[in-house]
């Protein structure tokens, strides 16, 4: 399985469940998991919006569930990221921090500007190239005397 999961396919703000399972997987590393009860609350949905996303992230295989075989009959399921999925909400994660958003689906707007930063980093690398060119030839008459 690849690290990239399709959001386009999942529920709106499963992205906020990711990342919310990573964050409380990693706040009680002793247990390695979390609950759906944390989900909603790191995220604001209810528990029920929580379990759904889980369910269908758990169908594509990017989270575990687990429940404990406990002598509290509603003991809470433990859950917790694939590696795949792991990589992938912490690269969303490194993305956030450098960036300042979560990385969505390209617009054209967004290919303009791409475009237009393709463009001056070739002027900039046309500029250079003259740039070397003048001081190749400054270093052949140097050569000369």
């Amino acid at each position: 399985m690849s690290d990239i999961i399709d959001l386009g396919e999942l529920p709106d703000d499963t992205d906020k469940v990711l990342v919310a399972i990573d964050q409380n997987t990693v706040h009680s590393y002793e247990l390695g998991f979390t609950t759906l009860k944390e989900i909603a609350e790191t995220t604001g949905l209810s528990k029920g919006q929580a379990r759904h996303r889980v369910s269908e992230l758990n169908k594509k295989g990017h989270v575990r569930r687990k429940r404990e075989d406990d002598w509290r009959q509603n003991a809470p399921a433990q859950i917790w990221l694939t590696d795949d999925a792991k990589s992938f909400v912490r690269n969303q994660m490194d993305y956030h921090d450098i960036i300042g958003s979560f990385p969505d689906e390209p617009t054209e707007e967004d290919f303009v500007e791409l475009v237009e930063y393709v463009q001056a980093l070739e002027d900039r690398i046309d500029n250079l190239e003259y740039k070397m060119r003048s001081v190749e030839d400054d270093i052949e008459k140097l050569k000369m005397y």
